[in-house]
C-alpha cells in the first residue's frame, strides 16, 4: 500500500447529479454505467444468474454481470450496514454476483466475498 500526503479529495458529484432514475434504469454519470434499478428478489446460480443478464437490454444495451470494481462504485462507504446508494432498489442485506465466477458483493456489509452458490444478480451496461 501507498499513502500520499495531502492529496487533494476526489471530487464526488451530488447523489443527484451522480445518478439519473428512470423507472427501470439507474444511469451513474461518473462511472458511465447504465444499471437495473429493481433487480429480482430471488437468489441463483451464477451461471442462471449470468444467463439472465446477456438476455436483458438496458437503456437499449446489452446487459451483463458487473465486475467487482463496477459493483463496489455503487457502495455507499459512510454506511457500515446496508452499504448500497439509496437510489438502488431491492438491496438491503443481499450479496450480487459479479462477473467473476464465484466471487459477490455484499450491500449488508459493503464486502466482496467469495462465499454460497445462490445469490441475487444486478445486471448493468456500459455507455
Amino acid at each position: 500500500m501507498r499513502c500520499v500526503r495531502n492529496a487533494p479529495p476526489i471530487p464526488v458529484p451530488p447523489l443527484e447529479r451522480q445518478y439519473s432514475l428512470q423507472s427501470d434504469t439507474v444511469t451513474d454519470a461518473v462511472t458511465g454505467l447504465v444499471w437495473e434499478r429493481t433487480p429480482p428478489t430471488t437468489s441463483q446460480s451464477w451461471a442462471d444468474a449470468s444467463a439472465r443478464c446477456a438476455g436483458i437490454v438496458l437503456d437499449g444495451r446489452a446487459a451483463r454481470l458487473p465486475t467487482v470494481k463496477e459493483l463496489l462504485s455503487i457502495t455507499d462507504e459512510t454506511k457500515s450496514t446496508n452499504a448500497i446508494s439509496i437510489v438502488f432498489d431491492n438491496a438491503i442485506g443481499a450479496s450480487f454476483w459479479t462477473k467473476t465466477q464465484g466471487w459477490v458483493v455484499s450491500f449488508d456489509v459493503g464486502q466482496v466475498l467469495r462465499i454460497g452458490t445462490s445469490h441475487r444478480s444486478r445486471c448493468v451496461a456500459s455507455l
